[in-house]
């Protein structure tokens, strides 16, 4: 945001990946704890795809009870109710019930509650864990937003006053606090999101192969067009915010200006 006028288009940034690498290179410091967080971004989207798995097994518990009671109460078997829906030609309600393991005394309330226990504690250890790995990454952002800031102090301090002379203040304003802020806030939560939301794809996929492939391809084919529809969002998006922090430039700069010159003419 060099110098952009209010009405100027919004630019692409010249040499993006120099700057993403620039920015590696000042997370060095901080890999180790990049990696932990990593760490427990994987074990807290473990534990967050396998609650609705958990979730299966305690409503099996209410079916498998109710179903068992309404047979029970009808005198009626299990091996006498896939008996009879084979009989009637209705095999897939057969093998259904084949597979299950039906409580002819209603539903196991003790059973219920232990499956809902430990769904509890599944999605209390995924908090817990997401909270430690939210924890570390803002002292990790902190620090190098802290870095950045220091690097910029310097910088400014080594220009000569020509620079100062031909840009605008409100612009040098600009990068010094909204651009970095925009780093800090993309490390803490853009880079968490992305990668939990990574993790997250990737484990409800494998869970939803075991669970029933068919359903699992059924589903994909909604992806690609997710993806476009996604592309065309981003594409947009990206042109809005680059114009809007343009805008933020121009704007910071016209009111330091009007307000130096303000305090020159009193």
């Amino acid at each position: 945001m060099m110098g952009l006028g209010m009405g100027m288009p919004p630019a692409k940034p010249k040499d993006f990946g120099g700057s993403f690498r620039r920015l590696f290179g000042t997370l060095r410091p901080e890999r180790p704890l990049i990696l932990g967080v990593i760490v427990l971004a994987v074990i807290s989207v473990f534990f967050n795809v396998i609650g609705p798995k958990i979730m299966g097994n305690a409503i099996n518990t209410i079916f498998e009870g109710a179903l068992g009671k309404q047979l029970s109460d009808a005198g009626v078997t299990q091996q006498q109710a896939i008996a009879g829906a084979r009989a009637a030609g209705n095999n897939q309600v057969a093998d259904l019930l084949s597979g299950l393991h039906l409580n002819p005394a209603g539903i196991d309330f003790g059973a219920l509650g232990g499956v809902l226990s430990i769904l509890v504690g599944v999605y209390v250890v995924s908090s817990i864990f997401g909270w430690i790995q939210g924890w570390i990454m803002a002292g990790v952002t902190q620090r190098t937003v802290l870095k950045l800031r220091t690097d910029v102090d310097e910088k400014l301090g080594r220009l000569p006053l020509r620079y100062f002379d031909s840009h605008p203040r409100g612009d040098l304003l600009s990068r010094v606090t909204n651009d970095i802020d925009n780093i800090g806030q993309s490390l803490q939560q853009s880079l968490t999101q992305l990668m939990t939301s990574l993790l997250t794809i990737v484990g409800v996929l494998i869970m939803m192969l075991l669970i029933s492939p068919i359903l699992a391809i059924v589903s994909l084919l909604a992806v690609p067009a997710s993806l476009v529809v996604t592309m065309v969002i981003i594409r947009r998006s990206q042109q809005q915010f680059v114009a809007q922090w343009a805008s933020t430039g121009a704007l910071n700069g016209h009111v330091e200006e009007m307000h130096t010159g303000h305090a020159i003419v009193k």
